[in-house]
């Protein structure tokens, strides 16, 4: 059945895109069922947004992705998927006004949505408003206590602006809700300025990085 086939890619692209499963095999697989969803309808909302994220984030075609996302919207104005992912398309390059724009109107449609209160304060990180990302932060926490992203987004904030002992104490509450992100402890530049921490050094032992 057509409407399954979106759906499937979704169930493919979305682990990938978190960093869950090898871009490599999970990515084309998400292409080919979208691009076999649009063959059968080609104004399916969801097909034209899996294809542009996959064009997003394993092929970094910045235009024919854009071009994709505008399609999702247009056929769909409702889809928060396409409106959430564009946001992150335009922050990357560099169209913040327009990044901000999308992800508060993704939210607009969905306002309670745990991952769009994420999504929009993440925005704001990537666009550089450190107080608005706190503040959307904490929003996101009160809408759902237990999205990671909000926690490691609201410390990347923190630690932006110099409280560095805030954003290791968002960190640690991140961590104790899942310690799949945390895989990346070790390489991410974002968090050498931690790395004397005595705090920082026990959620290493504690995810097996440090004896």
């Amino acid at each position: 059945m057509p409407s399954r086939t979106p759906q499937l890619a979704d169930c493919i692209s979305v682990p990938c895109y978190y960093g869950s499963v090898d871009p490599n095999t999970a990515y084309p697989k998400a292409r080919s069922s979208a691009l076999r969803a649009l063959e059968i309808d080609p104004d399916l909302a969801d097909g034209h947004e899996i294809l542009a994220t996959v064009l997003m984030a394993y092929d970094w075609n910045w235009t024919a992705a854009e071009k994709e996302y505008k399609r999702a919207i247009e056929l769909n104005p409702n889809c928060t998927a396409a409106r959430y992912h564009y946001s992150y398309l335009l922050a990357e390059l560099g169209r913040f006004d327009e990044a901000i724009r999308e992800a508060t109107e993704a939210l607009g449609h969905d306002p309670m949505s745990p991952l769009l209160n994420a999504g929009l304060a993440f925005v704001f990180l990537l666009t550089d408003n450190y107080d608005r990302c706190i503040h959307q932060s904490l929003t996101a926490i009160d809408v759902d206590a237990s999205m990671i992203l909000s926690y490691l987004t609201l410390g990347n904030a923190y630690e932006q602006k110099g409280q560095y002992a805030a954003a290791i104490e968002s960190y640690e509450k991140g961590m104790a809700l899942g310690e799949s992100m945390l895989v990346f402890l070790e390489t991410c530049p974002q968090l050498d300025s931690f790395r004397d921490d005595p705090r920082f050094q026990e959620i290493e032992r504690r995810v097996g990085l440090r004896a």
